[in-house]
């Protein structure tokens, strides 16, 4: 497909970016410290990414030009996984697979290389790798069984050894570490004190006069901890306290989404409270997305009322927060109009089942599509159109763009190219009309229904076609593939 592929045939883009970790051994040194690795067995590589944060976004960028953290030339490297581990390391999985696509979408071409250059051998290789800076000394960390010493893991500069310190001590919760972890909230290293605040929390012990204490910390993260902490201690004896606390946090950019998620639990106590709170969130910050969506979130089974308080309050329809809450009451009214998925599920079972483990991965459990992979199916033209474009789909696969409502989907939006299913064994003529009716008739479509005769119609009239559709050749949704003779079907 044209833009996959670069001029030395390698791939231009990550195609099954998996296993990813954020590294935080603390062997690698400074520059590698919280750098994102992320495994891509389709290229028999693994990236590294170096971030930086800047108030609630994250971004990344390669850390080398032209080439990468690590890469093989044997196409059996599958990285898969990877790891911190308790000396530092980083531990790579590597499945060590000739072939890992699903059968679903292997094509004629795959399956023949897969023979040709016997790919589907050798079986039971899978591999572990160790990688670690030359010339250091790995020392992995021993756990005490003293409690009060295990506390003390919890500064430890490994993430892997502060993570099972604090899992052994939330497993056994021995009283005699209380003491220990109360006092590690009074540190001034921000994991030291993330990891006593929730070992603390874990043991049921986190008081709510030590989370109001974190809340004031001079260290941006500690307050957040404490701030997504908040809701497993306030209780009706203390949201007064925390009220005018998050008030105060308003005014923090960065803060103010966290401080709209927590309304929730003054909510349950105090909803004018809760409300004002929002309001207040939505003056400071009216064009900011994350506190419109953390506003949105707050308003589960209200969102239509607080709609209307909020446009008197204020009027710009225009603004993010208004749009965010605006956005969930359309959808919201929407889906009051979809089919009884129960309805779907009687009449076609196996067309449930197949969307299920096939298509909801790319199009949504909802039908509308997901960003990077595929374009809605609600309310979409050819799912609503003629049953023989929609057919000639299924069979054969679809490359972009496609558009769809007035609004033209082509990569990156979606990925280059939907598999037909024509040539795998595992899907009857029945199959396909199931899961294409199932398709055609939930959420808002009303397409005819499809046979499985239509369907073993028009895979013979294209049995000798090897390449996938692309939508000028299909022409309008409503145009007949079978009755138009001027498409090809080779």
């Amino acid at each position: 497909m044209k833009g996959v592929l670069d001029d030395s045939l390698r791939l231009v883009n990550m195609t099954a970016a998996c296993g990813p970790i954020i590294y935080r051994g603390g062997l690698f040194g400074p520059a590698y410290q919280f750098n994102a690795f992320v495994a891509e067995p389709s290229a028999n590589l693994i990236k590294r990414d170096i971030l930086t944060e800047r108030g609630n976004i994250v971004r990344g960028r390669e850390a080398y030009h032209g080439r990468e953290f690590l890469a093989s030339v044997d196409e059996r490297f599958r990285p898969v996984s990877l790891y911190d581990g308790p000396d530092g390391a980083l531990y790579i999985v590597d499945m060590y697979r000739g072939i890992i696509q699903h059968k679903t979408y292997l094509t004629p071409y795959l399956a023949n290389e897969i023979g040709k250059r016997s790919l589907i051998k050798p079986l039971s290789c899978g591999r572990l790798y160790k990688v670690y800076p030359a010339g250091k000394k790995l020392t992995p960390v021993t756990f005490p069984e003293d409690p009060v010493k295990l506390v003390a893991l919890l500064g430890n500069v490994n993430g892997y050894v502060r993570d099972k310190a604090q899992q052994i001590l939330v497993d056994s919760k021995p009283q005699q570490a209380i003491p220990a972890l109360k006092e590690a909230l009074k540190s001034t290293n921000p994991l030291f004190v993330t990891h006593a605040l929730w070992t603390l929390e874990g043991f049921g012990e986190l008081q709510a006069d030590e989370v109001l204490a974190l809340l004031q910390s001079p260290q941006w993260n500690i307050r957040m901890q404490a701030l997504t902490a908040s809701p497993t201690v306030i209780a009706q004896n203390n949201y007064k306290a925390f009220v005018p606390v998050l008030t105060a946090m308003v005014n923090d950019t960065t803060a103010a989404p966290y401080v709209g998620f927590v309304t929730n639990s003054i909510k349950t106590y105090d909803q004018q409270a809760a409300d004002n709170i929002l309001f207040t969130l939505a003056k400071r910050h009216p064009k900011n997305n994350y506190v419109g969506d953390a506003i949105v979130a707050a308003l589960q089974g209200r969102e239509q009322a607080f709609e209307k308080q909020m446009l008197a309050y204020l009027p710009d329809t225009g603004l993010a927060v208004n749009k965010r809450i605006n956005k969930v009451v359309v959808a919201i009214e929407d889906a009051k109009l979809n089919s009884d998925p129960k309805l779907m599920a009687k009449y076609y079972p196996r067309g449930v089942a197949i969307y299920a483990t096939v298509c909801k991965t790319c199009h949504g459990e909802d039908g509308n599509g997901i960003t990077a992979l595929a374009p809605p199916l609600n309310k979409s033209e050819i799912v609503n159109g003629n049953k023989t474009t929609m057919i000639s789909i299924v069979l054969k696969g679809l490359s972009g763009p496609v558009k769809i409502a007035g609004h033209v989907y082509k990569a990156p939006e979606i990925s280059g190219e939907m598999p037909g299913f024509a040539d795998n064994k595992d899907f009857t003529d029945d199959d396909l009309a199931q899961v294409m009716n199932f398709v055609r008739r939930s959420w808002q479509n009303k397409g005819d229904k499809v046979n499985a005769s239509d369907v073993k119609t028009l895979r013979a009239k294209l049995a000798s076609r090897q390449k996938v559709f692309t939508m000028d050749e299909l022409g309008t949704p409503a145009k007949s593939v079978a009755a138009d003779p001027s498409i090809k079907t080779n």
